[in-house]
């Protein structure tokens, strides 16, 4: 995995969110440790996309998930 993450860009990327279900984030922070991870908590797939909203009507979504 970590070779197809170079191939990708994503071991070069200077912010990595990852957004997904949870075996996929926690195999792109096996990778990538620093990886945000904004749906954590979340418990369901309703909670998931509240929270996405939130995130993209934010002035800084960013900031909104810690990374400012």
């Amino acid at each position: 995995m970590r070779a197809q993450a170079a191939w990708l860009g994503v071991l070069a990327a200077r912010d990595l969110v990852a957004l997904g279900g949870r075996t996929y984030v926690d195999a792109v922070t096996a990778v990538r440790p620093d990886a945000l991870r904004p749906l954590d908590g979340c418990r369901g797939i309703g909670e998931q996309r509240s929270r996405l909203a939130r995130l993209a009507a934010a002035d800084d979504p960013l900031g909104l998930v810690g990374l400012r």
